[in-house]
């Protein structure tokens, strides 16, 4: 069905690209001649957000599948990865909670109205600008902004991604995106229009596991002039997956690596999801000083099905506001924001056992950035009310500029984000914290970046506190899916050391080696729930990319091959909650993995103006050497998996 249906979308796209289209900018005859138009005139809605970047390059260039693993680059960073497609992959940043950042879409909030988790893979993957990522933002301790690419070029252009992978994956994104030049109200004007859909579906490789439907639809309507513009979108998913319960041994334990004839716990059993977000903003203003007001309304529909145990639905609404002032004074860059939402449970769920509840979050914060000779500076003042807990958050960061080096150091502090499950929570699978936490998170990290000849090194270290601990714990030993919100008494401390050195790194041809490598350490694991936290992460871990850049065939085959290996130290992980899928914190009797690590070989080739991609991924599992891996238990990670991907940029 998606072959048919990506080959029709495929049809109706390129066919009208071979026909006779007049240009965008084609100029008028001279009675007809509206005033001259430049585009950088125009008042633009592509600011970027502050924060570090987690990759140089867009997502649609790399073969990867998700947004989790563009963020394993970030250094300090470990991914509690299924790597089967849809599935709910978690980033954890310095060894937070998975569950604590927040993830923003185009400025607006992209986490689970229910269960307050990220929604990296609702994201639309291919049409993202390069992630980036902060240290705080919404009172949460961590932050990912992606950003829709502003695809700001003046003729039309069709853009085709296409995924196939050995367990089964079928992957096609199509987009198309067109500016035309329009006065109004006697003025200079530009409207560009942008359509996108993408469909995917994946088997798996184990009952249970299958990503049965996926699909999502964009669009963008921006109309800019000089000092007013205007933007609306629309992003459509719907999501259906397998929710197995993990798969059971058949004897010794390494028998969970055997795909043959393998037994899960409850392979009826799936999760689904349908959202639809609208966001309609305008700016006005100059364009170093501009105003920008923006609405936003959230749908979703989120539903567990376990034909043994239950059906639960929560179904919300969500309506929010954002209102931005940037002013500049000087070297001085001034940024005024105020946010807010509220959810609302609607008619037809099942999951709460009470009706008609509603939740309000509201946000405001100063931020200044002032650049000195040799010396940036930058303070954030924050105010969060929501959910019962108000409090004042922030963030400073000061950068000096040594050569074509640089030291840094940067503190914040937040609050933990309650999410309704952990309110209110979900049947019989997840019982509610007792009372509304009023945990805060400190943190900070201080390091040097030093690139010197062919080789670069950034090192940092880094601790936080966090007061009230809120997280999920499994209840029972004998079954992970009841679990409970509970509050810890002790506070929680870590603090670690982090590398990311290279060699060659940016070279455009021949070789290159990157290495990244964390050691994060508990420092008062006293209490059994501190123990229970301090498993769920590894002592060490990292990942290495071995590889070579080069020309071939005249030109015409720009080449990176790499090899690209992860590895991490004893750890008894974080269970998935089939019901949710969140990631909790395991019995304090459970099964510890590793130390372990994988191996992949990835290919990026540029012919012309394509590129395609292929991937033998963990080709060490499954042999003698390594019997299977994992890295959530127990959800073996994908053997020796082959997959292909073509990425084609076509402009009119």
């Amino acid at each position: 069905m998606i072959r048919t249906g990506a080959f029709l979308l495929l049809t109706l796209l390129v066919a009208p690209l071979r026909a006779q289209v007049p240009d965008t900018v084609q100029t008028a005859p001279p009675q007809q001649r509206p005033r001259p138009l430049r585009i950088d005139s125009l008042l633009s809605f592509d600011d970027v957000e502050p924060g570090g970047l987690a990759d140089s390059l867009p997502p649609v260039l790399r073969p990867f599948l998700e947004a989790t693993d563009v963020l394993a680059s970030v250094p300090g960073s470990f991914v509690y990865a299924f790597e089967t497609p849809g599935w709910p992959d978690a980033w954890s940043p310095l060894g937070l909670s998975p569950q604590r950042p927040t993830l923003l879409f185009n400025g607006l909030p992209f986490d689970d109205a229910v269960t307050g988790r990220p929604r990296y893979d609702l994201l639309p993957f291919d049409l993202l600008a390069p992630l980036r990522t902060a240290p705080t933002r919404h009172g949460a301790p961590a932050a990912v902004y992606a950003e829709a690419r502003p695809f700001a070029s003046t003729r039309p252009l069709t853009e085709l991604r296409y995924r196939t992978g050995g367990d089964g994956l079928q992957s096609i994104t199509a987009l198309h995106t067109q500016q035309r030049r329009l006065p109004l109200f006697g003025r200079p004007g530009l409207l560009g229009l942008l359509g996108a859909y993408g469909g995917r579906a994946a088997d798996g490789e184990y009952p249970g596991s299958r990503l049965r439907r996926e699909r999502r639809i964009f669009g963008r309507l921006r109309y800019q002039q000089p000092r007013w513009a205007l933007e609306f979108f629309a992003l459509h998913n719907r999501h259906r997956l397998g929710a197995h319960g993990g798969v059971e041994p058949r004897g010794a334990f390494e028998t969970v690596y055997i795909r043959f004839g393998a037994d899960v716990r409850d392979p009826d059993a799936s999760r689904r999801t349908m959202r639809t977000d609208l966001g309609l903003t305008a700016r006005l203003g100059l364009a170093a000083r501009p105003l920008t007001l923006t609405l936003f309304r959230t749908v979703q529909t989120f539903r567990y099905r376990n034909p043994a145990a239950d059906t639960l639905q929560a179904r919300t609404r969500r309506y929010g506001f954002r209102a931005q002032q940037d002013a500049r004074l000087g070297p001085q860059r001034l940024r005024f924001r105020m946010e807010g939402w509220t959810d609302r449970l609607a008619a037809g769920s099942n999951a709460f056992a009470e009706d008609g509840l509603s939740a309000q979050q509201l946000h405001a914060a100063v931020r200044d950035s002032l650049a000195l000779p040799g010396v940036d500076l930058v303070a954030e003042a924050s105010l969060h009310t929501g959910e019962g807990d108000t409090f004042v958050g922030g963030l400073a960061a000061a950068s000096v500029r040594l050569g074509a080096g640089r030291l840094f150091a940067e503190g914040a502090y937040a609050g933990q984000r309650l999410s309704w499950v952990e309110r209110y929570g979900f049947g019989a699978f997840l019982s509610p914290v007792a009372e509304v936490p009023q945990g805060r998170v400190a943190q900070g990290r201080a390091g040097i970046e030093a690139p010197r000849g062919p080789f670069d090194a950034t090192l940092f270290a880094f601790a936080y506190e966090i007061s009230d601990a809120l997280d999920l714990y499994v209840t029972t030993a004998a079954d992970a899916d009841t679990v409970a919100a509970r509050v810890s008494t002790e506070p929680f401390r870590r603090a670690g050391l982090a590398a990311d050195l290279g060699w060659r790194r940016h070279a455009e041809r021949g070789l290159y080696l990157t290495l990244q490598s964390t050691l994060a350490r508990f420092l008062n694991a006293t209490s059994p729930d501190q123990q229970r936290v301090e498993a769920t992460l590894p002592e060490v871990f990292g990942r290495g990319r071995l590889g070579v850049r080069a020309l071939l065939f005249r030109g015409d085959l720009d080449l990176d091959l790499y090899l690209l290996g992860q590895f991490w130290s004893e750890l008894r992980s974080r269970r998935l909650h089939p019901a949710t899928g969140l990631l909790v914190v395991p019995a304090a009797t459970a099964r510890t993995f590793g130390p372990n690590g994988t191996l992949s070989i990835y290919a990026e080739a540029g012919v012309r103006t394509a590129t395609f991609f292929l991937a033998y991924e963990n080709f060490l599992s499954g042999t003698v050497l390594q019997p299977g891996v994992l890295l959530v238990p127990v959800y073996p990670l994908p053997e020796r998996r082959l997959r292909f991907g073509l990425f084609w940029p076509i402009l009119n």
